[in-house]
C-alpha cells in the first residue's frame, strides 16, 4: 500500500466594498469632548499592535493578509472592517480613542470586534457574506479574541476583580475554576462594562449594567447592531463561556448548506456555548440570537448494522434479514436524559422494516447508551450490490427530541492491486508531449472504482498537468496546474468495463524554467462483492 497524502487548498475570497462597523452611523464626532481620554496617539497604536501581533499569523493561516489602518487624525467615533480579495482590513479611528468614556481595555475590545467580523463565524450577515454579524463580532471579542491577547498577563488581570460588578464576579467564578482563568474573565467582563458607557452615550440612554439584562427575545437572529444593554449582555456571555474557540477555524464560513442555515448552526455548535448543549450561561443572548437547534443533547456514537439471518458470512447482502443497533451519546454539560424512544425511517424501498421503534435506557452527561434490541429489517431481493441505503432515526425523550441520519452499505469492497511503477524519470521542461508511464494488466475483471496515486517532485506545480488514459482510450485529467510545489495525489475514479489492457499516465510541464521528476505512480481497483 502507498502512503496517503493531503493537500492544502486555500479558498479565494470575493472582493467587496462593504464595511461592518462597531457603531451605527453617528454624530458623536461633533461633540467637543476630545482630549479627556487617557489614550494618546502612541497608546492608540500600542493597543492596536498588541491585538494585531496575535492575530496577523491567524489571518495568514486562512490564506489572507491583515491590513490595519491607523486613522488617528480622523474624528470619526467608530471602527470598521472590510475585505478586498484576500486583504482583510480593520480601520481604527482616533475619534473613538479620544472619547472620554473609552478605556484602554475597551478600545482593545473594539479592535477584537472588528477582527470578529472576519473570524467570528456563525451567525453571518448573510448566507454568502464574509462578515460575521454585529452580535457575533461582539461575542467573538470577549469569548475568543481578548482571551487570546491577555491569556499570559495574569499579573495585570489579577487586579480587575475590584473593578467588576459583584454579579460579574459571581458569573466569572461560576464559569471558571482556576484563579488565572477567573482573573482573565474579570478583566474581559470589565472591558465590556467600560464599553457600555460609550454605548449609552451613543443612545442617549441609561448606562447598561450586568444586573439588568435585556429580556427581549427576537423571533429570528439579527445581523444588525443590538441595543446597548443587549451588547453588554453579549460581552458578558462571551467572557463566561468556557467552550474553547479554535482560532484556526472560522465556524460555518463557506458552508455549502448556507452560512446562516440550521444545518450550519448544527455543525458549528461546538465552537460556542449553546443552550442545545445544556449551557445555562454563556450563550449568545436571545435579544439578538435566536437558536434554531433546540435539542442536540443526543448524538450518534455508533450505529451498527449487522447480518441477522442469511448465508452467515457477516456481510449485509440482498435478501438477508439484518439488525440495526444504535448507540447514542449524551453531549450535554449537565443534563441527564431519562429515557429514549428511537424510531427508524427510510425512503429507500430496499430497506424493509419489521421493527421500526425501540426503547433505550437514559444517559448521564457524557455517557453513552446502546439498545438492548435493535431495529429488525430486511434487504430487498435484487438490491444492487455496493449500494448505500440512507435512513433516519428520530429520538424522543422527556428532555427533548432530535433526529440522526446514517446509512448502511450492501455487500463488501474488495481491493484488487493493479500495479506500481517507480519511474524516477525527468519531466521535460515546457514540452507539450511530456512523459508517459504505462501499467499493463491482464485481468478482465469488472470493477467499480480505480484509485490512482502518484508522487511528483517539482518546484512550481502550477506548471504541471497530469492525465490518465484507460485501455478504452478515455482520458481523465487528474491534476491541472494548481499552485504549490511537489505533487502527492490520490484520486478515486469510476471505472466502466474491464480493467484489462494498458493504463497510461501522461505528465506534462507546460511552462519554462522549473523541471520536475515523476518519482512513482500506481493504480489499484475496487469492486463490490455479494454472496447470494
Amino acid at each position: 500500500m502507498w502512503d496517503r497524502f493531503r493537500s492544502l487548498v486555500f479558498m479565494s475570497l470575493v472582493a467587496t466594498a462593504a464595511k461592518a462597523s462597531f457603531f451605527p452611523p453617528n454624530s458623536l464626532h461633533l461633540e467637543q469632548t476630545y482630549g479627556s481620554s487617557s489614550i494618546t496617539e502612541a497608546r492608540f497604536k500600542e493597543i492596536i499592535d498588541e491585538v494585531v501581533l496575535v492575530y496577523r499569523p491567524i489571518v495568514e493561516s486562512h490564506g489572507a493578509t491583515l491590513k490595519v489602518n491607523y486613522l488617528w487624525s480622523d474624528t470619526t467615533v467608530n471602527a470598521s472592517a472590510e475585505q478586498d480579495g484576500t486583504t482583510w482590513i480593520v480601520n481604527m479611528y482616533g475619534g473613538l480613542a479620544r472619547r472620554p468614556e473609552i478605556t484602554d481595555d475597551g478600545f482593545s475590545a473594539v479592535v477584537c470586534h472588528e477582527l470578529g467580523h472576519h473570524l467570528g463565524g456563525f451567525f453571518y450577515y448573510g448566507d454568502n457574506d464574509w462578515a460575521s454579524s454585529e452580535g457575533q463580532a461582539d461575542y467573538f471579542a470577549t469569548h475568543s479574541c481578548l482571551r487570546e491577547v491577555w491569556k499570559n498577563s495574569d499579573s495585570i488581570n489579577s487586579g480587575y476583580k475590584t473593578r467588576l460588578s459583584a454579579l460579574g464576579v459571581a458569573g466569572c467564578d461560576r464559569a471558571w475554576q482556576g484563579q488565572a482563568d477567573r482573573n482573565l474573565c474579570y478583566r474581559i467582563a470589565a472591558s465590556g462594562e467600560s464599553l457600555a458607557k460609550l454605548l449609552a452615550a451613543l443612545g442617549r440612554g441609561k448606562v447598561p449594567r450586568i444586573e439588568t439584562p435585556d429580556r427581549t427575545e427576537v423571533t429570528q437572529s439579527s445581523a444588525s447592531h443590538p441595543q446597548a444593554q443587549c451588547r453588554l449582555d453579549t460581552y458578558f456571555s462571551g467572557s463566561i463561556c468556557p467552550v474553547n474557540f479554535d482560532p484556526m477555524i472560522i465556524p460555518g464560513r463557506y458552508s455549502t448548506k448556507g452560512q446562516n442555515s440550521v444545518a450550519t448552526e448544527k455543525e458549528t455548535i461546538g465552537s460556542y456555548c449553546h443552550s442545545a448543549l445544556g449551557f445555562l450561561e454563556g450563550n449568545r443572548p436571545r435579544c439578538w440570537f435566536k437558536p434554531n437547534v433546540n435539542f442536540l443533547l443526543i448524538t450518534k456514537a455508533n450505529n451498527k448494522a449487522m447480518e441477522a439471518s442469511g448465508n452467515g458470512n457477516g456481510i449485509i447482502e440482498p435478501g438477508e434479514s439484518i439488525s440495526v443497533v444504535p448507540t447514542f451519546k449524551n453531549e450535554t454539560v449537565d443534563k441527564t436524559v431519562s429515557s429514549m424512544k428511537a424510531t427508524l425511517k427510510s425512503t429507500n424501498p430496499a430497506l424493509i422494516l419489521k421493527t421500526d421503534s425501540i426503547m433505550l435506557p437514559g444517559m448521564d452527561p457524557g455517557a453513552s447508551s446502546t439498545a438492548t434490541q435493535g431495529f429488525a429489517a430486511k434487504i430487498a431481493e435484487g438490491t444492487t450490490c455496493g449500494s448505500t441505503i440512507d435512513y433516519q432515526i428520530s429520538v424522543e425523550s422527556p428532555e427533548g427530541n432530535t433526529s440522526i441520519s446514517d446509512s448502511l452499505f450492501v455487500g463488501k469492497i474488495e481491493a484488487l492491486e493493479g500495479g506500481l511503477m517507480t519511474s524516477g524519470e525527468a519531466i521535460p521542461d515546457a514540452n507539450p508531449t511530456g512523459i508517459s508511464s504505462t501499467i499493463s494488466l491482464d485481468s478482465d475483471m469488472l470493477v467499480s472504482t480505480a484509485k490512482v496515486k502518484l508522487d511528483v517532485t517539482h518546484n512550481y506545480s502550477a506548471d504541471i498537468s497530469i492525465d490518465l488514459v484507460s485501455p478504452s482510450g478515455k482520458t481523465t485529467r487528474l491534476y491541472n496546474r494548481r499552485p504549490g510545489r511537489d505533487i502527492r495525489l490520490e484520486v478515486t475514479l469510476p471505472v466502466e468495463g474491464s480493467i484489462k489492457g494498458d493504463w497510461k499516465l501522461v505528465v506534462v510541464d507546460n511552462a519554462k524554467r522549473d523541471q520536475g521528476i515523476l518519482n512513482s505512480w500506481g493504480i489499484e481497483f475496487e469492486h463490490y462483492k455479494c454472496e447470494m
